[in-house]
């Protein structure tokens, strides 16, 4: 778009006069997605993600250490669906132009960015995060078991505010707003449009197109977390697999398959599978959009040389951003379908029957084990306490 400077009202002109509108307009599958699957991705996302949260909250035997990184991560994909896909919903209501903000402002674009990176980068922190948790706690057992849960504290606040400092950081990609007068429609068109709102870089000049360092930033730093965190963090689950094998492998030996210690390896070696299939899944869904945007930013650098035809890019950048938002719904659906605690827990926390009271506040002391004989109307997650970290 050739967008030329002129005195409106402080905004800025673009002359619609032999241009395409269709390609302002939303397509057919940008508007089927925007209207019908973003809304309903992000119903399902939040049912999911909440009822993890109610089914930790409700069943005490979940409320582990674990827990408390899942419970957060849940927290940053509820917000990132509710944010970047709310956005869409606004901006396809107040204007039947693709990508229009409307007359949102400066201080719209950046917190919008702000709300929504916050949350992206957050995600990105959790799943790094877990597997360094899951490598000291089976590699590093002295190290780990030191405060796990003071230690999940600090981990969490530090993880919500390095990815609030970056968001910031990326604002000036994004705090540079337009209006702009769209004139001279063909008289063909009736009651069109009169203005564009768009968010761009504080670097961005009509008169030039330079490359602009705030772009640049943005697209490295983005990209470079996403790929630095699913490598770290399945090179370390693959060596904490290894280790829990050995481990297995040498009390099989010693003839121990049926002692505490080695259950309780196994319960350890199936929270690792389930985070582990967690962050592949993450790989396979998120990859998409970071390798299209990693080809956007070799675009944008080569003078905006087109590296596919714009009708292919407008259906990739809608479908890869799907793929990002079911990421962010169907976490708590792999927890369930690769560990059989998650499931049983699910179905204690949805029951009708009452639930154990906590015992960990009596006498000052941490909760004790239920009886694992006699008969008990109450349901429980059986052996699970075995689990704290």
């Amino acid at each position: 778009m050739n967008f030329q400077n002129a005195d409106c009202d402080d905004v800025h002109f673009y002359n619609m006069s032999g241009a395409n509108p269709s390609d302002l307009l939303y397509t057919d599958w940008q508007e089927t997605a925007t209207v019908i699957l973003m809304p309903i991705l992000l119903a399902f996302g939040l049912i999911t993600n909440l009822c993890f949260i109610f089914m930790v909250y409700r069943v005490p035997d979940m409320r582990i250490t674990i827990n408390m990184y899942l419970v957060s991560l849940a927290v940053a994909d509820t917000s990132f669906l509710i944010t970047s896909i709310s956005d869409k919903l606004v901006r396809h209501a107040i204007s039947p132009l693709y990508g229009d903000v409307g007359d949102r402002g400066t201080a719209g674009c950046i917190l919008t960015s702000f709300f929504i990176n916050t949350a992206l980068m957050a995600s990105e922190l959790h799943i790094l995060i877990l597997a360094v948790e899951r490598y000291y706690s089976v590699c590093r057992p002295l190290k780990a078991h030191i405060n796990p849960r003071k230690r999940a504290l600090r981990l969490l606040t530090a993880i919500w505010l390095v990815s609030a400092i970056l968001s910031i950081s990326f604002s000036p990609a994004f705090a540079n707003f337009r209006l702009y007068c769209l004139v001279h429609w063909d008289s063909k068109y009736v009651d069109p449009p009169e203005t564009y709102g768009i968010c761009l870089s504080v670097g961005y000049t009509d008169e030039t197109s330079d490359i602009d360092s705030a772009i640049v930033y943005f697209q490295i730093t983005q990209t470079f977390a996403f790929f630095a965190s699913v490598i770290v963090s399945n090179v370390l689950y693959v060596l904490v697999l290894r280790q829990l094998r050995r481990v297995n492998a040498s009390l099989e030996n010693r003839g121990m398959a049926q002692t505490t210690q080695f259950r309780n390896g196994q319960i350890r070696q199936h929270f690792n599978r389930m985070l582990c299939l967690n962050g592949l899944v993450y790989l396979a869904l998120l990859a998409p959009f970071n390798i299209y945007s990693l080809f956007y930013f070799v675009s944008y650098i080569n003078d905006h040389k087109k590296l596919v035809e714009p009708h292919v890019t407008a259906i990739l950048d809608t479908a890869f951003r799907l793929l990002g938002y079911v990421n962010s719904c169907i976490n708590p659906l792999v927890y369930g379908a690769s560990n059989p605690r998650y499931r049983k827990a699910f179905v204690v926390a949805f029951s009708s029957k009452r639930l154990p009271e906590c015992e960990s506040k009596k006498n000052g002391q941490s909760r004790q084990r239920r009886p694992t004989t006699g008969k008990t109307n109450n349901p429980t997650i059986e052996n699970l306490t075995t689990y704290n970290t």
